[in-house]
């Protein structure tokens, strides 16, 4: 089983607070309650992330583009694709051996997660909840 975020993906330079903040002048002070609020909800499958986003933060944030857009400029900064551990992964694949994604992420992102710039890398992902699991 692998995680995602320090394993699959290298670690982060910035959070995404930080780079909406730099690139698009945000307040911190903006962006940060999406986060200790809403964004719990969009974890466990309580709230969806993108209606969220819509109803409640792209206008206050400026954001000229769809919410679906934010999440794509979003998750570019999130992290790169940690290529050795790709290539060890399609190695043990080739060999047999079955490869999970296991991780704690939204819905989206996991979907984003799903395909990591390679093309399908895991047999199965699981995705854990605060209050159970779901798989792909």
């Amino acid at each position: 089983m692998f995680d995602a975020d320090g394993v699959i993906l290298l670690p982060r330079k910035k959070y995404f607070s930080d780079i909406i903040a730099e690139d698009y002048g945000v307040p911190l002070e903006q962006v940060l309650p999406l986060f200790k609020n809403e964004f719990k909800d969009c974890l466990i499958g309580k709230a969806d992330l993108k209606e969220v986003l819509n109803n409640k933060y792209l206008n206050k944030w400026g954001w000229r583009g769809s919410a679906e857009e934010l999440l794509v400029y979003w998750w570019r900064g999130e992290g790169q694709i940690n290529k050795p551990v790709l290539d060890l992964i399609k190695e043990l694949r080739e060999k047999g051996v079955r490869c999970f994604l296991a991780a704690d992420q939204e819905k989206y992102r996991a979907d984003h997660l799903e395909n990591p710039g390679t093309g399908k890398v895991f047999g199965w992902s699981f995705y854990l909840l605060q209050y159970g699991c779901w798989e792909k």
